[in-house]
């Protein structure tokens, strides 16, 4: 089976290496997979035997390549930059200001649809939406088979493999993120309310209120949330008890130097 030169360019945190660990299962050892920040750094990639490409064009530079198959991975934006935001937050050991990482990657993904799906027609029927693969893993994956190699398509095999996956994600609760605002939520979906409906992205807005209210109502994230506080108290009456002593040593040092 040949596998075509394919490039997913993939707005980060839009379920791509959950659609990769797919493909590859699906074409075990024919699938040679360059994840271009830690290969070679290149587009295309360098070496010849790679049939499968992963780039996020994060300066919006990368070029529209007609030996090359595309697909788009999207996801609704607040998704992906508060999934985003967590795994930097996590790279770096240190919290970046929300405020300002939100409002840069919102900027950037609607430069990034614009780019590859709004002002082109050249991948109509190449977005690969999050949703999509999650709710619809078959239709998802058997459309991009079927591109990548020209209509061969092991139909009994896929579903097997994709039986055998169980559920594809964990259940995420938005709300519970510590910089975490619904007016975020409603920005977004009041103002790309039309790109919404032209890229086939579901709003959340009505959802995460539901979330909002079965969280209140939950007595396990209650506990959490208390013991939360509670260590923080804590921890802030430990830094008090340190402030105390350190202001006792402080006058003692002051006492025995006028003594001398």
């Amino acid at each position: 089976m040949h596998i075509k030169k394919t490039v997913f360019i993939t707005y980060p945190r839009s379920g791509h290496h959950m659609l990769m660990r797919l493909l590859k299962n699906y074409f075990g050892n024919k699938m040679k997979y360059c994840e271009v920040y830690e290969h070679c750094k290149q587009f295309p990639c360098v070496d010849s035997h790679t049939n499968i490409m992963k780039n996020h064009d994060f300066d919006l530079s990368l070029p529209f390549r007609d030996d090359i198959e595309y697909f788009i991975q999207i996801r609704h934006p607040y998704y992906s930059i508060q999934s985003w935001y967590e795994l930097h937050s996590n790279e770096y050991g240190q919290d970046t200001k929300w405020e300002s990482f939100f409002k840069e990657k919102l900027n950037f993904w609607d430069k990034f649809t614009d780019k590859w799906l709004i002002n082109t027609e050249r991948y109509t029927n190449r977005a690969i939406n999050y949703n999509n693969l999650i709710d619809r893993p078959f239709q998802t994956l058997s459309h991009i088979i079927n591109i990548i190699t020209n209509n061969i398509l092991d139909a009994d095999k896929l579903q097997l493999l994709i039986d055998n996956q169980g559920k594809l994600t964990k259940m995420r609760y938005l709300s519970l993120f510590k910089y975490f605002k619904i007016d975020d939520i409603k920005y977004i979906e009041e103002t790309f309310h039309d790109k919404f409906i032209t890229l086939g992205i579901r709003a959340i807005y009505n959802d995460i209120l539901k979330e909002i209210e079965e969280l209140k109502n939950n007595e396990f994230v209650n506990i959490m949330k208390k013991r939360e506080a509670l260590t923080v108290e804590g921890f802030k009456y430990q830094l008090n008890q340190k402030d105390k002593q350190i202001d006792k040593l402080q006058t003692e040092l002051k006492k025995l130097v006028t003594k001398e």
